[in-house]
C-alpha cells in the first residue's frame, strides 16, 4: 500500500510517503524563481525483521530501486562521531565496521563515491555542511535513519547523515561470517551501515520479501550479516546510477522511493 499525501502553503510542498515495509519522507521547500538552491531532502528508516530470528535469504532477484538523487562527481566526505559509540565496544572496530560499509560501495564502481574525512563532534539530522555518522537515540522503531540533502535541480546530493538507533543493542562481529553469524539479540554495524551507505549512493529500499538478498532489502535481524556484501539487484542498481548500466531491474514506481518525481 503506497499513500501519498501533499500540503501546498505559500510555496512550500511537504510529501509524506509511506512504503510498504519501509518508511521514506520528503520535504521541499521551493523559492520563487530559484531551482539551484539544496532545498530539499529525504529521510530513510531501517526496521526490524517482524520475526525474533535470522532468516537465511532466498535466491537473489536481482532488483533493485533508485531514490531519484545521486552523488556527484568526486563524491562526498564523511565524518564519524566516535564520542557516540556504544559503552563496551571497541573503538577501532566500530571505526573498521562503518568505513567497510563505504569502502564496500566504493570497491564496485569505478567512480569514487566515499571520503573519510576522520572525526566529528556533529549530531546526525541537521544540515551543518557535515555528512555525519553516530550513534543517537531515535524515537519510535527505526534501527537506523539516513537522512540526505540534495539540490532540487540536479538531484545530487549535497549532505547526508546517518544515525543507528542506541535503543538497540550494537555488535562489530568483525570474525564472524555467514548470513546469519553475528552475535545473537544484537545488530551488526557493517551490515546496517552498508544499507545506509547504499541510500547515500542513491538506491532505495526494497520491500517484497523476495528481495530479501539485496543490501537495500529494508528489514533488518539481529545477528544478521547478508547486507554486508551487495547482492546482484543491489550492483545493477549502482551500475545504472554510476557506470552507464542499465535500468531493467528498477522496481516499478510504486515500490519505487522516486523522491525526484514525487517533487514535481
Amino acid at each position: 500500500m503506497n499513500i501519498l499525501r501533499t500540503a501546498h502553503r505559500r510555496g512550500l510542498t511537504a510529501a509524506l510517503s509511506i512504503v510498504a515495509l519501509g518508511v521514506a519522507l520528503l520535504f521541499v521547500s521551493s523559492h520563487d524563481g530559484d531551482n539551484t538552491s539544496t532545498d530539499a531532502f529525504f529521510v530513510e528508516e531501517m526496521f526490524a525483521q517482524p520475526v525474533a530470528s535470522c532468516i537465511i535469504p532466498a535466491a537473489d532477484d536481482g532488483s533493485f530501486a533508485l531514490n531519484g538523487t545521486k552523488l556527484p562527481v568526486g563524491g562526498l566526505t564523511f565524518k564519524v562521531n566516535q564520542n557516540t559509540f556504544p559503552a563496551g565496544l571497541n573503538p577501532l572496530e566500530v571505526h573498521a565496521s562503518i568505513a567497510g560499509s563505504f569502502l564496500t560501495w566504493d570497491s564496485a564502481t569505478s567512480k569514487v563515491l566515499f571520503t573519510h574525512g576522520g572525526t566529528t563532534n556533529a549530531i546526525p539530522g541537521s544540515s551543518d555542511g557535515i555528512s555525519t555518522i553516530a550513534f543517537k537515540k531515535i524515537k519510535g522503531s527505526a534501527v537506523a535513519v539516513t537522512t540526505g540533502w540534495f539540490n532540487r535541480k540536479t538531484k545530487l546530493l549535497t549532505e547526508f547523515d546517518v544515525a543507528l538507533n542506541t535503543n538497540y543493542s550494537w555488535a562489530t562481529n568483525l570474525l564472524a561470517s555467514g548470513d546469519c553469524g553475528g552475535a545473537a539479540g544484537r545488530f551488526d554495524i557493517g551490515n546496517v551501515m552498508t544499507h545506509e551507505a547504499g541510500h547515500a549512493t542513491g538506491l532505495s529500499d526494497l520491500t517484497p520479501t523476495a528481495s530479501n538478498a539485496q543490501t537495500m532489502f529494508a528489514y533488518v535481524a539481529y545477528g544478521e550479516l547478508t547486507k554486508r556484501t551487495p547482492g546482484a539487484g543491489d550492483l545493477k542498481g549502482l551500475a545504472a546510477l554510476y557506470d552507464g548500466g542499465q535500468s531493467s531491474g528498477q522496481q516499478s514506481a510504486t515500490s519505487t522511493s522516486d523522491f525526484s518525481n514525487r517533487a514535481q
